[in-house]
């Protein structure tokens, strides 16, 4: 393998370290659930929802953001070989967490088979779980088709190993095999209309629950599609301020420099639905006077995931890493206290005469299936990090 990947691996081993012991915390806990039930977790009768669906639809709406932001990327061609890869694999994973969290809030693996063995045509879960399979195949698709890409402009280097060569015949199969760019370009038109409209069939699911007057209105899909917006864009960001990937051709400034606007407005755009939402609710003083999960507000999150890293763009004239982390990771953090606010409290919150016992606390066993599953998927992009820094120094462009 070769030194540059060696000692990237080697930078994240205390870090992997420790995100692999709450992995296997993570499995003990799993296991524990699964022998005592749900209730070994918060949930229970009227709270049927916690924090596994709020991380479950944040990284739902992570994984589609990040492809929409691709397919307009390879359309208007600002967005390299390497980096659609590596940003494909961030999608993968973000995908798959979504999936693994849905998993684990049915309880028990075995109840995800019945739900495919008898499927419910007005059962949003399998509409959900069908769109899921549909981008989670587009993304493996497309990173196949980016590697292939890279290989095929490029030959192995003279020291690379048996397995690295390997890997290069195995996908440069067929070199004369290669799709027209007009193609291309109309089959990414079509996938970025597929994949926007398949993730606003996801968030009608909530939209269209008239049970849930804090649920039920247009402006909960328009949140949906902005916040998902706003969270592929500060992660692409962060990986791109991580790893040195460029979004755009060599020599132009960085995504976070160069979409300034776009973020300015999409967080102002956010901040007016989350206005627009809570103004128009005239049960908002009944709403914010029950009991809630923990001393938090709505305005505390604007300030995390809106405010704050609005003034941090528009005061970052010159390059500044600090900046360029800080922003991104803040509004990913309000982002995912946002969904949390909007799915968790309409569960225990609500106008109905419920007793104190529908208050929703997290246990410990649902704490660490929560931070074990997330730590995977630390570990799962960070080896999304060395390979695609393994196909880059493998091969070399051609003379």
């Amino acid at each position: 393998m070769n030194n540059a990947v060696m000692k990237l691996s080697k930078n994240y081993y205390p870090l992997v370290g420790l995100l692999f012991l709450l992995i296997s915390a993570a499995v003990v806990s799993y296991f524990y659930q699964v022998t005592h039930g749900l209730a070994a977790t918060g949930l229970r009768e009227p709270v049927t929802w916690g924090f596994y669906v709020v991380f479950s639809t944040f990284f739902y709406g992570l994984g589609a953001g990040i492809m929409m932001m691709l397919m307009v990327g390879l359309i208007k061609k600002k967005i390299q070989a390497e980096s659609t890869l590596l940003y494909s694999l961030a999608a993968l994973v973000s995908l798959i967490l979504a999936g693994a969290f849905i998993i684990i809030n049915l309880g028990r693996p075995d109840r995800f088979y019945f739900i495919l063995l008898h499927l419910q045509p007005g059962s949003p879960l399998m509409w959900d779980l069908f769109i899921l399979m549909f981008l989670l195949t587009v993304t493996v698709l497309l990173g196949l088709g980016q590697l292939r890409h890279i290989y095929l402009d490029s030959e192995p280097e003279e020291n690379a190993s048996f397995t690295e060569r390997f890997l290069y015949r195995v996908v440069t199969v067929k070199r004369e095999w290669k799709i027209k760019e007009s193609l291309l370009k109309k089959l990414y038109f079509l996938l970025l209309a597929l994949i926007a409209g398949g993730y606003l069939i996801t968030t009608e699911g909530f939209a269209g629950m008239q049970a849930r007057p804090e649920w039920h209105t247009p402006l909960v899909n328009l949140s949906f599609l902005l916040t998902a917006a706003l969270g592929s864009i500060s992660l692409l960001i962060l990986l791109e301020s991580l790893t040195g990937a460029a979004w755009g051709t060599v020599g132009e400034n960085s995504f976070f420099r160069s979409g300034k606007k776009l973020l300015i407005v999409l967080l102002l755009a956010d901040l007016a639905v989350i206005g627009i939402k809570y103004f128009r609710d005239d049960r908002l003083t009944l709403i914010r006077n029950i009991i809630t999960l923990f001393p938090y507000s709505m305005e505390s999150f604007i300030l995390i995931g809106n405010l704050i890293p609005v003034l941090l763009v528009l005061s970052c004239r010159k390059s500044n890493n600090v900046s360029e982390r800080l922003v991104p990771l803040l509004i990913l953090g309000g982002a995912l206290l946002k969904r949390a606010d909007f799915i968790i409290p309409a569960y225990y919150r609500r106008w109905l005469p419920f007793s104190i016992e529908a208050i929703y606390w997290p246990t410990l066993p649902e704490i660490l299936v929560i931070a074990g599953t997330f730590s995977a998927g630390i570990v799962a992009l960070i080896g999304a990090i060395i390979l695609v820094k393994l196909v880059s120094t493998t091969c070399r462009a051609k003379q």
